[in-house]
């Protein structure tokens, strides 16, 4: 059972040294891609909120 585990561990560690990670610069770019998107989808959404609010005020009153 010991033998498994640490067989499957050693498999493990193999397979994250095969990994290419990414460089810092690119980390980085995803991630003020990733702000920068969500901040437009927030701004949409809430501009969409907005004009249904105010249709929905216009027809109640």
């Amino acid at each position: 059972m010991i033998n498994k585990i640490k067989k499957s561990i050693l498999k493990v560690v193999e397979e994250v040294k095969k990994v290419t990670w990414p460089k810092k610069k690119e980390v980085l770019n995803y991630v003020l891609i990733v702000l920068l998107f969500s901040f437009i989808v927030g701004l949409y959404l809430g501009l969409i909120d907005w004009l249904i609010m105010l249709v929905f005020q216009k027809l109640i009153f």
